[in-house]
């Protein structure tokens, strides 16, 4: 008996639709623009979350893992970032009067533009931090570190910079 075996091929046009899909890592949440007051988020790994344009007051971050996060132009008064690690953080025009940030973390964060007056950043890490033009009018920066922090242009009336680093 002879057996006979036929094969079919289909042949498809291109795709033509083009998906655009942004991924964010499995920590990063996109919280912009939400009014978040009196929330906790503390010890939690918000890595590269997007907090642009959010109203964070009296929010806390006490001991959470922040690095790469967006605070542009975020609204943030009464807050706590005890101990937070904000490294490469962005405040660009953020407004963050009376906030806590006792023992937290900045390296390389850029702060241009920010209102931190009245906050209390003592003991905290900006080394190599951007400063340009913030406003750190009666701030306590008393144990900071701002090794190779630029604070061109920035309003430091009234600070503490008691027992601060300030080389580089």
């Amino acid at each position: 008996p002879a057996t006979t075996t036929t094969t079919t091929t289909t042949t498809l046009p291109p795709a033509t639709t083009t998906t655009t899909t942004t991924t964010l890592p499995p920590t990063a949440v996109d919280y912009s623009y939400a009014n978040l007051t009196l929330q906790i988020f503390d010890t939690l790994d918000l890595s590269a979350s997007d907090f642009t344009g959010a109203t964070l007051l009296g929010t806390h971050f006490l001991n959470s893992v922040l690095v790469d996060t967006n605070f542009t132009g975020s609204k943030g008064g009464g807050a706590k970032f005890n101990d937070a690690d904000l490294s490469r953080a962005n405040f660009t025009n953020a407004d963050f009067r009376d906030v806590v940030y006792g023992g937290a973390v900045f390296v390389d964060a850029d702060l241009t533009d920010t209102n931190f007056t009245g906050a209390d950043i003592s003991g905290s890490d900006l080394t190599g931090a951007d400063l340009t033009n913030a406003s750190l009018r009666r701030v306590s920066l008393e144990r900071a570190t701002l090794t190779n922090a630029c604070l061109h242009g920035a309003n430091l009336s009234r600070a503490d910079f008691r027992h601060a680093t300030l080389d580089g």
